[in-house]
C-alpha cells in the first residue's frame, strides 16, 4: 500500500513506480521488526547495516552517527 500511495506524490512514471515497489518489497515487511535485522550485508567488505534494537530515537541516532566514514549519498547507494 505504501508504494502505491506514497513517495511524496513524486511518482511520475512507470520507472518511479517500479523503483518504489522494489524498495517497498525489500524493506517494508514483518522481518524488519526483528531485533538486529540486517538491512544490508556485504561479507567481503565487512559491512552490515542492522535495525537498532531500540525503541528510542537515541538508539537510531547512535547507529546513524557511526556512518561518519561515508557521505550520505554513498550510504544510500550501499543499501540498495
Amino acid at each position: 500500500m505504501v508504494s502505491e500511495i506514497q513517495y511524496g506524490g513524486r511518482i511520475t512514471d512507470d520507472f518511479d513506480q517500479l523503483l518504489m515497489d522494489t524498495y517497498a518489497e525489500k524493506y517494508f515487511h514483518q522481518e524488519v521488526t526483528r531485533p538486529n535485522f540486517e538491512l544490508y550485508k556485504d561479507e567481503r567488505a565487512g559491512i552490515s547495516y542492522k535495525i537498532p534494537d531500540s525503541g528510542e530515537i537515541e538508539g537510531f541516532r547512535k547507529v546513524a552517527e557511526a556512518f561518519t566514514h561515508m557521505t550520505p549519498i554513498i550510504w544510500l547507494m550501499t543499501v540498495c
